[in-house]
């Protein structure tokens, strides 16, 4: 297919969904979701960004001990690892 009529095909696709792309945003700003600037031509996300949360003293130690059980059972069976865990998958 040529560039020029897959340029065509998606700009007439982006007209077709004009009118719901419109309703969509001002659903959005309606709920509070978004800020609509009209002097700069756009419009934001509302959300608030959101830290991860700080992992405890007693989890900070884990990934190294995690990753050196998973060196050592890389090499066994499922069968193994569930009997040497005495656990039941």
């Amino acid at each position: 297919m040529p560039i020029s009529s897959r340029k065509c095909e998606g700009h007439s696709r982006a007209r077709a969904l004009r009118e719901l792309s419109l309703q969509s945003i001002a659903i959005a700003a309606n709920r509070g979701l978004v800020t609509i600037d009209y002097d700069m031509g756009y419009f934001r996300s509302n959300a608030p960004e959101k830290k991860p949360p700080a992992l405890p003293e007693r989890i900070r130690t884990m990934p190294p001990a995690a990753q050196k059980i998973g060196f050592w059972f890389s090499r066994m069976s499922v069968h193994q690892i569930a009997s040497t865990l005495r656990v039941q998958f």
